[in-house]
């Protein structure tokens, strides 16, 4: 496996000729989400839904906070009940421009002719839509299962912490601990799905739960490597602080990504070549 430099290196190549094209592209996929963002705050602040600092400074505290907040179900009953609108919107408006995103820059780092219109590409057909709403709507409830079984525990322990005397503070303190276990365990859960998004983009035969599988099985083995290329961009992602960056460092880690997805594509392919010797590697 080539080190991070290579990816990184290749995305800069790839992106040399078309950062103008680049750059519309992230930033049709960064409206769509600051656009809902913006809509869910604006629906909290008009129904007074968004705990303030105020409430929970006057309430002493945070266990205090929510005990005060549940004698007021009705409220609670529309905080989550609009939380869960906008977390499903996010997913039927985002998902399409994701896919399309992906598939402008898995074409763009193969040589392809792509323009910024791919961006929208899965809202040419309902099926091409469904498709992309679908996968994202199934990994979304796979990582939702797993993150309820693995933090459920430190959950309750910490919800609980109040009733156990003198033992708070270590109950507390465990709750805690197993918390930081529970996302360090959701990292390669994560992370195997990561594939899952160009092998939709590069077939438009496969199902969702097809491409959730394959990916699953491609990433086998690559999840380490790939968590340390995303890492390598942390340095630029503090420079993101400033905001302008922003235009710059998505186009470049999206291509890296792209270059990333490539190469692994390619190695599952070889390992996996028919009897015939032919390899089957789609380059869309």
């Amino acid at each position: 496996m080539p080190g991070t430099e290579y990816f990184k290196k290749n995305a800069k190549h790839t992106l040399k000729p078309r950062w103008g094209s680049a750059i519309a592209v992230v930033t049709v996929g960064l409206s769509v989400t600051i656009l809902l963002t913006v809509l869910e705050q604006l629906v909290g602040l008009f129904f007074d839904l968004m705990p303030s600092e105020e409430a929970l400074l006057e309430s002493g505290g945070l266990m205090e906070f929510y005990e005060r907040l549940f004698d007021r179900w009705q409220q609670v009953a529309l905080y989550i009940g609009v939380s869960a609108l906008f977390l499903l919107l996010g997913v039927i408006v985002r998902a399409p421009v994701s896919r399309g995103v992906q598939r402008y820059f898995w074409g763009v780092t193969a040589g392809g002719p792509e323009t910024v219109g791919t961006v929208f590409d899965f809202f040419s057909s309902f099926r091409m839509y469904l498709r992309a709403v679908i996968m994202d709507l199934l990994i979304f409830l796979r990582l939702l299962l797993q993150a309820i079984i693995l933090f459920l525990p430190c959950v309750v322990l910490i919800a609980f912490s109040p009733e156990t005397g003198d033992y708070r503070v270590l109950v507390l303190l465990l709750g805690y601990l197993m918390g930081i276990g529970a996302a360090v365990a959701m990292i390669p859960a994560v992370l195997r799905y990561y594939m899952a998004g160009y092998i939709l983009v590069n077939d438009n035969e496969i199902s969702p739960t097809g491409a959730i599988k394959k990916s699953v099985k491609m990433t086998k083995g690559t999840k380490g490597s790939y968590f340390i290329l995303l890492l390598s961009f942390i340095g630029w992602w503090l420079l993101c602080i400033f905001v302008l960056p922003v235009m710059y460092v998505l186009p470049y880690i999206e291509a890296a990504r792209a270059h990333y997805a490539h190469f692994v594509m390619q190695q599952y392919a070889k390992k996996n070549m028919p009897a015939d010797g032919r390899t089957q590697i789609i380059v869309y």
